[in-house]
């Protein structure tokens, strides 16, 4: 793979390469060339059917078919080349890019294509041209777009980018293209597994479609399919151009074990030798020089026809037909008549022949003169009929519609009476049903004023009996203590009577609501916060309240008709030094409560000032209130299904949510305005929220996936996969550059969304993810074994859990972070919020006050927002957090 011969000057020796070899040629023509010649060069290569850029670092090129057929490769690197060691250089360059491994059959085995592209521009040299034009601008935005992936569209045209105008003389372009075929290989042989094999495959198969192709070129198909292989795709310019030429050459193996191969390769180059395109070939040096020559040949063409036309018309016949004719009518040879015709009798048949054929001519020329115009009248003629019958048809359906409408017209009249005698004898009828009604209504006042007098005499009387009955009964005398304490004693044989008669065990819930019913006093819309454990039976104690806890009895369990265990229970009393501080001031710690949803609350969120709270429903709508006065501010509506979550930006007055209409919505806070709409998801949004500097928005989504947006614009930036499941949260670090997502799969994925690259994976079933504010490495998880964890990534460079929080007796939903990181609230489907300590993992209070379960907790400052049922409250932990 000898690339060229003296590295220091760069000549070409016997051993060159056809690369370098091309390239003096090249140099050697822009040398001696008086017009401006510009040389560019790309290289590519194939693999694994994707392109890659081998002067670009290896990124990924893309082919487009244009309008024209012509195929195209939009992101390719182009560079100029001014001398032959610069171009060396490249190839060099290249060459190092390229996929190379080592088989049983080859140590340096080339496992992809490679396509090596010279583009040669000419253009003539002019005192308006002294310098040559700028034809990298002129690749870069050739196709009318920005010739790179983001297909941004340009409103000037390449010309005027490259500093051309049509003034200058063209610009004429030739390209040759230098094609390194990976050899096709037998697995059997070169002992390819792995990666190799899948290497092997994709080059066997192009070149399997390269074949065919080349077969239907070589039996002239009508149809040849060149988007089977890329191989074949980027080649269609090369292999259907009648004006390219094609050089093959083929690598035979002398070995008697390679003879089927070399077989092939044989028959494969046979058939390229038979593609003959056409002989027309252009060697003009202007662009005018070759646009003459095609009007020529379109003359020269027409004119053909033309005389072949008056020949059949006309009776034209040759001098030598007649001559056979005459001599078979007398029956002589028609040769030895023709050697009997003199020379001035030859010369006289070609001076007929030629006035002739000049008759013919100018007759079909005049004759061409009055039939032309005659059938571009006759065309304009149809041409005019058609728009006049288009008239007609115009006309008859606008009479049409004018039928139509006057009749719709006429029966809307009629229902429009018949709507207006029935509103008129409705009114009618309500006004005699609702004159009593307004006339007791009317009397209402007098008979109110009545009945409190009445009452007010009534009470006179009730007062005066009940001071007569104190004075005349006599004081009540107290009971001796023996009868007190056997009073009591009978209670609780009764009590005790009536648990050991029931029938069979209490169920959790019968046994707890008994012990409440016999101990305790509660109002009728009191809920028990009763939750499974995680293998789904009765729990071993439930927490009561903070002084309370009921324990059952493990050694005689039964189940009821679903199936649920029932076991008898003991209630017995904590230890005042291990009950949860819930308030220890009794004072309650609910602030205030913010009601006006008509379904259930999903989400909440705090404005960055701490003024504004946005809560996103099931109702379809998102609202916003004021903080401190509870009052609504604004109503956003605009979804088209339930809203599933919604964030505030960090540092401006702006606000997302997303919704089970599978999209994400953009609004003005302070007005309440849509700014734009984010689309793409496949599925329901069910997590939206801003990175730390608010210049990016982060989605979780049911279709799997977590997608990346531009704050500003809306723009998609990245789409993140790899959850095999919906994906309920996701989270930015501290410094914007990894999330952290949960998903339906029971994972956690760490990712680093720049480079699109999964960084950690987790088992673990968790609602609910958060990056800590102080380190990005730090980050906690609400799951569903009713646990809080905060989790780190350790020396060893692997995630580890530091700290594990137990005492919901429900899923943990959702946890926050305070804003200094030294405390953690989380809340649960134990209708329950907890405050803990993030150091130690010791729970400092129990916030109770919900009725529902609470699905998620914000906070700002001191203060924790939280949602449950269609209700919003504000709680204030300052006490808690401060002791």
């Amino acid at each position: 793979r000898r690339v060229h011969g003296d590295e220091k000057t760069g000549d070409i020796i016997s051993s060159s390469g056809i690369f370098p070899r091309t390239m003096a040629d090249l140099f050697r023509f822009k040398n001696g060339s008086p017009n401006h010649v510009i040389i560019v060069i790309s290289m590519l290569e194939i693999y694994n059917e994707n392109i890659r850029d081998l002067l670009g670092k290896g990124k990924h090129v893309q082919l487009r078919m244009l309008p024209t057929d012509d195929v195209v490769t939009v992101g390719l690197t182009p560079v100029k080349c001014e001398t032959l060691s610069e171009a060396i250089a490249y190839y060099k360059e290249a060459a190092a890019s390229r996929k190379v491994a080592s088989t049983q059959m080859n140590n340096a085995s080339s496992r992809s294509h490679a396509c090596f592209l010279i583009d040669l521009f000419q253009q003539t040299k002019t005192q308006s041209n002294p310098n040559p034009p700028d034809v990298l601008t002129l690749l870069k935005y050739e196709w009318g777009t920005n010739n790179n992936d983001d297909d941004e569209p340009t409103n000037t045209s390449p010309c005027e980018l490259a500093g051309m105008d049509h003034s200058m003389p063209p610009l004429v372009r030739s390209r040759i293209s230098l094609i390194d075929l990976a050899g096709s290989e037998r697995v059997k042989r070169s002992g390819a597994e792995g990666s190799l094999l899948k290497e092997a495959q994709a080059i066997n198969t192009s070149l399997s479609c390269l074949g065919t192709v080349v077969s239907g070129l070589y039996k002239g198909d009508k149809y040849i399919n060149y988007r089977d292989s890329k191989l074949t795709l980027l080649l269609k310019s090369a292999l259907s151009n009648p004006r390219a030429k094609i050089l093959l050459i083929t690598n035979l193996s002398p070995t008697e074990d390679s003879f089927q191969e070399s077989l092939t390769s044989v028959r494969f180059a046979d058939r390229v030798k038979g593609i003959k395109p056409d002989n027309m070939t252009s060697n003009f040096t202007t662009a005018s020089d070759e646009l003459e020559y095609l009007q020529n040949l379109k003359e020269l063409t027409e004119l053909s026809s033309d005389m072949r036309i008056c020949m059949a018309t006309e009776g034209y016949t040759p001098q030598i037909r007649k001559l056979k004719q005459q001599s078979k009518q007398e029956g002589k040879p028609w040769k030895r008549n023709v050697a009997n015709i003199s020379s001035e009798v030859t010369k006289l048949i070609n001076l007929q022949k030629k006035e002739q054929f000049d008759q013919l001519v100018l007759r079909y020329a005049n004759r061409r003169k009055i039939v032309e115009p005659r059938e571009k009248l006759m065309i304009a003629i149809e041409e005019e009929e058609i728009k006049l019958d288009q008239l007609e048809l115009e006309e008859q359906s606008a009479k049409f519609d004018i039928m139509v409408r006057d009749e719709v017209m006429g029966h809307m009249k009629e229902y429009l009476d018949k709507l207006k005698t029935i509103r008129k004898s409705f009114e009618k009828e309500k006004n005699e049903k609702l004159l009593p009604i307004k006339e007791k209504l009317n009397q209402a006042p007098t008979y109110i004023h009545s009945a409190f007098l009445t009452l007010h005499e009534s009470s006179d009387e009730v007062r005066k009996i009940l001071e007569k009955m104190e004075a005349d009964d006599p004081p009540p005398v107290e009971a001796p203590k023996e009868i007190e304490d056997n009073r009591t004693n009978i209670k609780m044989e009764n009590n005790t009577n009536h648990k050991n008669s029931l029938t069979k065990p209490l169920s959790n819930a019968e046994a707890i609501a008994l012990d409440y019913l016999e101990n305790r006093s509660f109002d009728s819309e009191f809920k028990l916060p009763i939750a499974l454990n995680n293998d789904g039976g009765i729990p071993d104690e439930v927490e009561v309240d903070t002084t309370t806890i009921v324990k059952f009895d493990t050694s005689n369990v039964e189940r009821d008709f679903f199936g649920c265990e029932l076991r008898p229970f003991i209630r017995t009393q904590v230890p005042n030094d291990i009950a949860p501080a819930t308030d220890w001031t009794g004072e309650r710690l609910d602030l205030k409560t913010y009601i006006g949803h008509m379904a259930r609350v999903y989400r909440t969120s705090v404005s960055f000032d701490g003024n504004l709270i946005a809560s996103a429903s099931k109702d379809q709508t998102v609202k916003i209130w004021n903080l401190q006065t509870t009052n609504l501010i604004h109503t956003l509506r605009g979804h088209t299904a339930a809203v599933l979550s919604c964030c505030f930006s960090p540092n401006e007055d702006q606000l997302i949510s997303s919704s089970d209409d599978q999209t994400i919505r953009k609004w003005e806070a302070s007005t309440g305005r849509k700014l734009f709409t984010m689309e793409g998801h496949t599925n329901a949004v069910y997590y939206c929220v801003y990175s730390p500097n608010g210049q990016e928005i982060a989605s979780a989504s049911g279709d799997k996936t977590v997608r990346i947006w531009l704050a500003k614009s809306g723009k998609k930036v990245c789409v993140l996969k790899g959850h095999m499941g919906a994906v309920f949260s996701v989270c930015f670090s501290q410094d914007g550059k990894k999330v952290i997502s949960a998903s339906n799969d029971q994972t956690i994925r760490i990712w680093d969304w720049n480079k699109k690259d999964q960084l950690f994976k987790l088992d673990e079933f968790s609602f609910n993810c958060v990056y800590s504010p102080v380190d990005s490495n730090v980050w906690l998880s609400a799951s569903r074994d009713c646990t809080v964890k905060i989790w780190r990534i350790g020396h060893s460079g692997t995630p580890e859990v530091i700290g594990l929080m137990r005492g919901h007796t429900g899923p943990a939903y959702h946890a926050v972070w305070t804003e200094d990181a030294k405390h953690i609230v989380s809340c649960s489907g134990d209708r329950t919020l907890k405050v803990w300590e993030s150091a130690t993992g010791r729970e400092l209070a129990t916030l109770r006050g919900h009725l529902n379960t609470i699905y998620h907790c914000s906070n700002h400052s001191h203060l924790v927002i939280s949602c449950s049922g269609e209700v919003v409250k504000l709680w204030d932990i300052s006490r808690i957090i401060s002791t």
